[in-house]
């Protein structure tokens, strides 16, 4: 799976996490020791429904907006070096061509290398006859 942010915004993003959840626990600390816990409620906090849904939105948002800016950036270096490809291609005259002679160069020097090694079978023998 792709990562939707770099380590860097990563670090970042769960350090803001940690100080608005560090705020949050400080202020309802602080609620409680001024003016007792029955007195305290999670709605008189600062931190509401709302405002988490709102918050989680916008990370989301900043997401699925980066995650289209790759996939776009993607597309542009698909295409470039899809483009660069078919000019490569199109740069060499009938191309095809060359891979067959290309092909039938390789076969003829097989055939030379087979030919060479019973020329020299043929001389080893030749020699070995006329050894005493």
């Amino acid at each position: 799976m792709t990562e939707i942010f770099n380590d860097c915004a990563e670090r970042q993003l769960s350090q803001l996490l940690y100080a608005v959840l560090f705020f949050h626990a400080s202020e309802y600390l602080l609620a409680i020791a001024c003016h007792g816990k029955s007195k305290v409620t999670i709605e008189s906090l600062l931190i509401s429904k709302n405002y988490i849904k709102t918050h989680e939105k916008k990370i989301w948002e900043a997401a699925i907006k980066e995650l289209i800016d790759k996939i776009t950036v993607l597309k542009q270096d698909h295409y470039k070096l899809s483009r660069e490809a078919h000019e490569c291609v199109d740069s060499v005259p009938d191309l095809e061509n060359m891979v067959y002679a290309v092909q039938a160069f390789v076969v003829m020097c097989e055939d030379l290398k087979m030919k060479y090694s019973e020329e020299q079978v043929n001389l080893m023998l030749q020699k070995s006859h006329f050894l005493p």
